[in-house]
């Protein structure tokens, strides 16, 4: 009698044609010990299922704020142009409120175990709240001058009125708020987007570092796979000839100290 691989840690159903009672006795055996022995196996699944869970959610959080980051590169190179400005800067707004709103999904969802999205809010967010350190009039120096406020959720909203009237008085000013010689907002915001997600960036790294970890716990997986079936093969051959003495663990059985010592 022989089982198939045990993929998933588990004993899988035996089945041999018209088998015997008997041959379903010696299943039940075999099943038994060969459960009680696989401790090591639900850990790897479990930190498998974290680590793949947390890659996705990464993807999705490079996506978002590639996305954002294109939007806020808009303001970058708008001028002056009233109609344009203007434009771009509600942009900014709604693209935002959509990155925030990813966040928040992906903070409850994949990355829920993962620090990425509240430090990423944090950094984002402080950019908003400093605003423009080039700015050439007081007024303008904050998004909140030119109609831009932070609500409680974390969304941005925007005074269209008062935007409007900051640019009709001084449209280079306004342009400056966002962009000017990489200390406007939006030049900060695309700066910090691009150390996130660029080579070498926090996001970048933690991809690298959960790639390598999945490929180590797969091939322990793998390893650990093998030994069980080969275990519950030898198992199952004794039993179904008769041969249960000595057989009261796998460990026993196999002559071996444990089949997980190679998960270390």
């Amino acid at each position: 009698m022989r089982l198939t691989q045990l993929t998933q840690f588990t004993l899988p159903s035996y089945a041999a044609g018209n088998s015997a009672a008997s041959s379903a006795n010696v299943y039940a055996q075999v099943s038994k010990i060969m459960q009680s022995q696989n401790t090591g196996a639900p850990q790897i699944n479990a930190a498998l299922a974290n680590d793949t869970t947390t890659l996705s959610g990464l993807g999705k959080l490079m996506s978002a704020l590639t996305s954002f980051q294109s939007v806020a590169q808009s303001l970058t190179t708008t001028g002056s142009d009233a109609t344009q400005l203007a434009k771009n800067v509600t942009g900014l707004v709604s693209a935002y409120n959509s990155l925030n709103a990813s966040l928040k999904g992906l903070q409850q969802g994949d990355l829920k175990t993962d620090s990425s999205v509240k430090r990423i809010q944090g950094q984002l967010g402080r950019i908003l709240s400093m605003g423009s350190s080039g700015s050439t009039r007081a007024t303008f120096v904050t998004p909140w001058s030119v109609g831009i406020s932070i609500q409680k959720n974390g969304d941005l909203a925007l005074d269209t009125t008062k935007l409007q009237k900051a640019i009709s008085a001084a449209p280079d000013d306004v342009a400056k708020l966002f962009s000017n010689n990489g200390q406007g907002i939006a030049d900060k915001l695309v700066s910090q987007i691009k150390g996130m997600i660029g080579q070498g960036g926090s996001i970048q790294n933690e991809t690298a570092a959960l790639n390598k970890d999945i490929a180590s716990l797969s091939a322990k997986k793998a390893s650990l796979t093998k030994a069980l079936t080969l275990e519950a093969n030898a198992l199952m051959k004794q039993y179904s000839q008769g041969n249960t003495s000595g057989l009261g663990t796998s460990s026993q059985s196999s002559g071996s100290s444990s089949l997980f010592d190679m998960l270390g």
